[in-house]
């Protein structure tokens, strides 16, 4: 390779990197921003409840974020002169905390459907061996994912961040998953509002289940359909570009849900009742502890 094309390829990389890290350093200030909004709502309705199930899941799916896509992103986006051995142990930590973050989201969003389901045994069943047939996949990928990627020594001197050079396209693989899993669930909660049709009902109920389920998972769904285009098509440095951004809205949004059952209980008006509202409650009529 001539020197001219050495460094044409380094401009690109160096460009790609530049964009990538001001998309991450958005999805941060996302997050950031969420939590000081939601801040005095969480601490009066989640911080000062009795301990339980629910507390310590929206917990550690609410502020892992923080520690993935915060801290150890924009160490290895922004980090000076950071070389190709610590690059990839701040890669993998947040791919795998990363990981489980979104499973954890997951289980949040998931439990909305199989409460307005009531809890259906059959369903608990099937949900269980989905989840292991979706989420055990997603992990062998990212962990060939993680492994092919290729880092090289930074191109200059006070280069910010880590040089990626290559990977392979197994990411892609686990974005399609994590599409399959949210088609499930919307479906899940679709069906059930068109069973007892929720969709014309006048109850602040119905609307708060249903209509946030839909709003909820159109936009998982779109930022998914969003990164699967930018992994199959973008040039190699631009196609994980959105993913961060999809990693902080599922915290996002998994918390809402969340928040916004607790207002809903104690007779507030919700975050998302500016938009939509959303609450658990089973079938008869009863309020879900959730």
């Amino acid at each position: 390779m001539s020197s001219d094309a050495e460094m044409e390829l380094i401009t690109f990389l160096a460009t790609s990197h530049t964009v990538t890290a001001q998309f991450d350093v958005a999805a941060a200030t996302l997050l950031v921003w969420d939590i000081l909004l939601t801040f005095d709502k969480e601490v009066n309705l989640v911080w000062r409840a009795d301990w339980n199930f629910m507390k310590a899941l929206y917990l550690f799916q609410r502020y892992l974020p923080l520690l993935d896509s915060v801290y150890l992103t924009i160490n290895y986006q922004l980090g000076i002169n950071v070389g190709p051995g610590e690059c990839a142990r701040l890669i993998k930590a947040s791919g795998w905390l990363a990981v489980v973050g979104f499973a954890t989201s997951e289980v949040i969003l998931t439990l909305r459907a199989w409460a307005v389901w009531n809890r259906n045994r059959l369903l608990t069943i099937i949900l269980l061996i989905l989840w292991c047939g979706v989420w055990i996949p997603i992990a062998v990928f990212e962990g060939n994912f993680l492994a092919s990627l290729k880092l090289g020594t930074p191109p200059y001197a006070g280069f910010l961040g880590c040089f990626i050079i290559g990977a392979n396209s197994d990411l892609f693989l686990c974005i399609l998953l994590l599409m399959i899993w949210n088609i499930v669930v919307f479906a899940l909660i679709a069906f059930m509002g068109i069973r007892i049709n929720a969709w014309k009902s006048t109850s602040r109920l119905s609307q708060l289940i249903y209509r946030d389920g839909a709003i909820y998972y159109f936009y998982v769904f779109v930022l998914s359909i969003l990164n699967v285009i930018a992994i199959v098509t973008f040039p190699v440095g631009y196609q994980f570009v959105l993913l961060p951004m999809e990693r902080c809205l599922h915290s996002i949004l998994a918390s809402r849900v969340l928040l916004n059952l607790r207002l809903y209980c104690h007779g507030e008006t919700t975050f998302s009742e500016r938009l939509t509202d959303f609450v658990i409650r089973d079938l008869d009529g009863s309020e879900d502890s959730l």
